[in-house]
């Protein structure tokens, strides 16, 4: 049985969860990352960080989840271009489910 769990809800009643229970085609932006030091430095990598906003393109489950990346914290200081906005990423799973994200709609 899948459950999301309420993270925290603001005035806006947005949800916070994991990005594995997010619904496909749904715009999300990611909170945080469950995990060690190694996973959240190669979702960092990949442009997936505190304050990225994504798109899930593909979340059937069981199976690994697409997203699509649609601004990085990179896009506000033009300093760092490695990350190009339309990316699609594959995550596992088990990967999905320790990204925190904020539904948006």
């Amino acid at each position: 049985m899948r459950e999301a769990i309420v993270m925290k809800a603001g005035e806006g009643k947005q949800l916070i969860v994991p990005l594995a229970l997010a619904p496909e085609g749904a715009l999300v932006e990611i909170v945080g990352v469950s995990g060690g030091r190694g996973l959240v430095r190669r979702l960092a990598e990949m442009g997936l960080s505190a304050g990225a906003l994504v798109r899930v393109v593909n979340a059937s489950r069981p199976g690994p989840v697409v997203v699509e990346l649609l601004r990085n914290k990179s896009d506000v200081s033009a300093s760092d271009r490695r990350h190009i906005r339309g990316w699609k990423i594959i995550l596992g799973v088990g990967v999905a489910r320790k990204v925190l994200v904020r539904v948006l709609s």
